[in-house]
């Protein structure tokens, strides 16, 4: 569980250095992405976040960037040992699916709920 929640706070700060600009504009918004707006930028739909909205253009492309950072970071903290095993595309399908099938998903952060479906999908001998 630890591991998953430092998981999510540098998955967070990898994303806040990637979208430093747009970071810097919506300050006092909540940092946290939901599972349910993950979902609905991996699907191509309008969202917001943190004070910007994004066009269904933009939510796919911030949905691949977060998706490969909290990949990126499970790697590193082995939670996740498939990062050249699985296609981006099938990895986009995967955590859709599992966020699909969450429980109110607009209460749920989204780094934690990726992290988990990383681990489910191809588990670290470790862990």
């Amino acid at each position: 569980m630890f591991a998953i929640a430092l998981l999510v706070r540098l998955g967070a700060a990898i994303l806040a250095r990637s979208f430093s600009g747009q970071a810097h504009a919506a300050q006092s918004a909540p940092a946290l992405l939901s599972a349910m707006t993950l979902k609905e930028a991996i699907a191509g739909r309008t969202i917001t976040h943190r004070g910007i909205r994004r066009s269904a253009e933009a939510s796919r492309a911030f949905a691949e960037r977060y998706l490969s950072a909290i990949a990126e970071v499970a790697t590193e903290q082995g939670i996740w040992c498939s990062a050249e095993q699985v296609l981006p595309h099938e990895m986009s399908a995967q955590v859709f699916e599992s966020l699909s099938a969450l429980e109110a998903p607009e209460d749920q952060p989204a780094g934690s709920a990726v992290a988990a479906e990383l681990a489910a999908i191809v588990p670290c001998p470790s862990h």
